[in-house]
């Protein structure tokens, strides 16, 4: 059986692995232990609408760790991927993801979790959510398509919903909330039924017993009751519910702005993008050492190594120009991902190019080359997104076979 197909139940033991991530190696049974958890899965870094659900994963943070559950992520990008965008996320917005962020590079987890659906790519993994208690047992899965973000307010109410039914052995009706009536499931039919340990019970329908849950701190879980003293109910609690708050996202556009169409389309030359301060330093220094804007260590890297590395990264850039948003900057002087990729293909052909004359000539010429004004006579903010993901994965092969 093809593991890219395989996919956990409900009522399965979360499926164990160890992995890189932003926070160091993991053992993830390590990481659970004693919580609940959820892993999540996004398609790709420093894409619009990635960036809007980590970051309120990342606003919520406190929330969760209030409900005892710790937050993972995961996608198909490298370790340097994930440290720059975080960090890109944490400069343009303030928003810090202090959750471990999997490094899925070689899509081992994403297969092991079903988060590769082939009909959606075989690269990319969907918007998927596990729910995972405390004794490692999957209890709720949530799948989500490429272009359609998750609902915050939902994720924390099924968590609510699992923790409570777990707390007070009951189940929970259509459209439940944290303060409305839980079921108790019962054999008993047609008659009126008291349960000292939930509360008032009202008359059991159908084997259905609808009861308030013992008043208790709605901060735990959000489903108590206020009650008077002679026991009757007064009033209803229902806890604050954490939005998103409307800070200015990685994609240029405060939380909530419409994302239509016409937001996205490609920028015409009468919407040519301000031109980027060209970039002067000498970039050679990060041969030697580490980089402190994405955490790129070039030691780490063998010459073998490095055909793979540069096609997996090629084909990184694949997923990330199929999201919707490509085309877009996330401020006035930071290349699109449209932009970025054109740059990388260019390069590419370039490096092969000289790669080539350094092998069949002694004393090789190389042509000077500008980028920024590369950038601007070929109009990349113009250029076909889909064409351009092909063009790169062409050029990356070509260059990782002179390799």
């Amino acid at each position: 059986m093809d593991n890219s197909f395989h996919m956990p139940r409900i009522g399965d033991m979360a499926p164990d692995f160890e992995a890189s991530t932003t926070h160091g190696m993991l053992r993830f049974s390590d990481y659970i232990k004693d919580h609940w958890t959820i892993l999540f899965s996004h398609p790709a870094d420093f894409t619009p609408v990635c960036t809007t659900e980590l970051s309120s994963f990342a606003e919520n943070g406190k929330w969760f760790a209030d409900h005892h559950t710790k937050l993972i992520g995961l996608s198909i990008d490298s370790i340097h991927s994930h440290v720059a965008w975080v960090n890109n996320v944490h400069e343009k917005t303030g928003v810090y993801m202090d959750f471990p962020i999997i490094a899925d590079i070689d899509m081992k987890v994403a297969k092991l979790y079903g988060m590769l659906h082939e009909n959606t790519s075989n690269t990319a993994a969907v918007r998927a959510v596990f729910f995972i208690d405390p004794k490692g047992i999957i209890r709720l899965i949530m799948y989500y398509p490429l272009n359609v973000g998750r609902n915050m307010d939902e994720i924390m109410r099924v968590l609510q919903a699992l923790q409570a039914a777990d707390e007070n052995a009951c189940a929970m009706p259509v459209n439940w909330r944290p303060g409305d009536k839980v079921m108790q499931l019962s054999n008993d039919y047609d008659r009126d039924v008291y349960n000292g340990d939930l509360g008032t019970v009202t008359r059991v329908e159908g084997g259905m017993t609808f009861v308030d849950v013992e008043g208790r701190d709605a901060g735990a879980h959000g489903v108590g009751v206020d009650r008077g003293d002679a026991g009757q109910v007064v009033s209803r609690r229902r806890p604050d519910r954490l939005h998103v708050s409307s800070i200015q996202r990685a994609s240029g556009r405060p939380a909530g702005a419409v994302e239509g169409p016409e937001r996205m389309a490609r920028m015409t030359d009468a919407q040519a993008p301000e031109e980027i301060a060209p970039d002067t330093k000498d970039w050679t220094w990060v041969l030697d050492a580490p980089c402190p804007e994405c955490g790129f260590v070039a030691a780490a890297y063998a010459v073998a190594d490095l055909p793979g590395t540069i096609e997996t990264n090629a084909a990184g850039f694949q997923r990330v120009l199929a999201e919707p948003g490509a085309t877009v900057r996330p401020d006035p002087q930071t290349w699109s991902p449209l932009e970025y990729a054109c740059h990388v293909r260019d390069v590419h052909r370039l490096f092969a190019e000289r790669l080539r004359l350094m092998l069949g000539e002694d004393d090789p010429l190389f042509a000077n080359w500008d980028q920024d004004e590369t950038a601007l006579e070929q109009r990349y903010h113009l250029q076909d997104p889909a064409v351009v993901a092909d063009e790169l994965v062409a050029a990356a092969a070509e260059v990782a076979a002179v390799y």
